[in-house]
């Protein structure tokens, strides 16, 4: 999907970045078909191209994400995926075989650049993708911290717990759904929207 280089030794040779280029709506429109995190500037996000975003695990205040942040090895820090159908809440417009899935890369560096992804089969584009950066003076690796995934939603604005496959959003990604979370089938609207969140653990090497 993403063919970019996912780490660099140089601290600052890695840019975050969102694709591909897609039909927008403004914060009161709607996309006429079903497709993901398509408004340029809502009222409450901002651009949601710009869907994946980091802070550190010890910061408890709202707000504070970035798509480019200085970590420490040792620490924690939390992913936030917005999955957002921008369709109108409508039978025609359910999103089907729909699939999140967050890639952090193997290799090493002083910037690693991490992935995510949202893809279903009759939304357009099919797939769409974002990046943050991780970077540090002196290499480092980051892993994924397990049983970390949570979903937040409107019924769940405090998270709920990873289903059974939810580790898979590492790997090969899971099925996702809204209302019904493990269906695959994610209906339009701001009332369907959520967040994903996950955590990955930065070690110095």
């Amino acid at each position: 999907m993403v063919t970019s280089a996912r780490c660099s030794d140089d601290k600052s040779g890695l840019e975050a970045g969102w694709g591909p280029d897609r039909p927008t709506v403004g914060s009161t429109e709607y996309s006429a078909y079903p497709g993901f995190n398509a408004d340029r500037d809502s009222g409450s996000y901002g651009d949601e191209r710009n869907f994946l975003l980091a802070k550190d695990a010890s910061n408890q205040e709202q707000g504070n994400w970035h798509d480019s942040i200085e970590v420490v090895p040792g620490n924690a820090y939390w992913l936030r995926l917005l999955v957002h159908n921008s369709a109108r809440d409508l039978p025609q417009n359910v999103a089907e075989d729909t699939f999140v899935g967050i890639d952090i890369p193997t290799c090493s560096g002083r910037a690693i650049k991490v992935f995510a992804h949202i893809t279903a089969s009759n939304a357009y584009p099919s797939t769409v993708y974002d990046s943050v950066v991780a970077r540090s003076a002196n290499p480092i690796k980051i892993t994924a911290v397990s049983q970390s995934v949570r979903f937040l939603t409107l019924a769940h604005p405090d998270g709920t717990p990873g289903f059974g496959e939810a580790n898979q959003m590492f790997a090969s990604g899971v099925a996702l759904g809204s209302p019904d979370l493990e269906s695959g089938l994610f209906s339009g609207g701001f009332e369907n929207s959520m967040y994903v969140v996950a955590q990955f653990r930065v070690d110095a090497i």
